[in-house]
């Protein structure tokens, strides 16, 4: 049984999507979630309404992140490994956005694998190599992962890699080395040393391109995050 706490990030320039995201996720009937505040200005946003489900620890602060996008990967490999030594987590992007409860769908997937990702199979998919050889690339933007030492190792390993991206470099671990992990519609696992990586189908979360590729998913998390274009910003 997972029993996750839903996480997302997020700074002052994108306040308004945390609002947006929150309202889906009441909508959705969750309330198991919180935001890890970037900065004070953030939080001081959003506690009137929301504080309960605020994190304002200042040792997660890091402001003017989109001109330090290398070094906030990096700070983000950190957060998920002391989140993760709480308890199980559903890490998800402030732009992903709950139509449904997603539980119900993944917990039995959950029963016998360690780590779920959602997946990007444009072909502009980062890293490109990976995308190339496999017809996907896993997404850092939505993914569960159960509380474990093999969890915990697999994320030391995460804040130790060359690579400061974290969708790289997760990539590069689980599905850089030679393999036979290719794409597929439904459900796909693999070993990854003694954990089981669950790949989800778009049918749970999708990650359009445009508003054609919508599937009326439970999480749609559009590449652009323009939300409103995609009928997904309800505040």
């Amino acid at each position: 049984m997972i029993n996750p706490t839903i996480y997302s990030f997020c700074d002052y320039g994108y306040r308004r999507k945390a609002e947006n995201w929150i309202h889906y996720l009441h909508e959705a009937g969750l309330t198991s979630f919180k935001i890890i505040c970037h900065d004070e200005k953030t939080f001081s946003f959003l506690r009137d309404k929301y504080e309960p489900h605020l994190i304002n620890n200042p040792d997660y602060y890091f402001p003017r992140i989109r001109r330090r996008l290398k070094q906030y990967w990096q700070h983000r490999k950190e957060i998920f490994y002391d989140l993760v030594e709480e308890g199980d987590c559903i890490f998800s992007d402030i732009d992903a956005i709950f139509q449904r409860d997603p539980l119900p769908l993944i917990e039995g997937y959950a029963l016998n694998h360690d780590l779920l990702f959602s997946k990007v199979v444009h072909a502009a998919a980062h890293p490109r190599p990976i995308r190339k050889r496999r017809g996907f690339v896993i997404c850092m933007g939505w993914w569960v992962i159960k509380s474990s030492p093999s969890s915990l190792r697999l994320l030391s390993q995460l804040k130790k890699h060359k690579i400061r991206d974290d969708q790289v470099s997760m990539n590069n671990i689980l599905l850089g080395k030679k393999g036979t992990v290719t794409n597929q519609e439904s459900f796909f696992s693999f070993q990854h040393q003694d954990l089981s990586i669950g790949v989800l189908p778009r049918a749970i979360v999708n990650r359009p391109k445009s508003k054609g590729q919508l599937k009326d998913a439970c999480v749609e998390h559009p590449v652009n995050g323009k939300l409103r274009a995609y009928n997904l910003w309800a505040i």
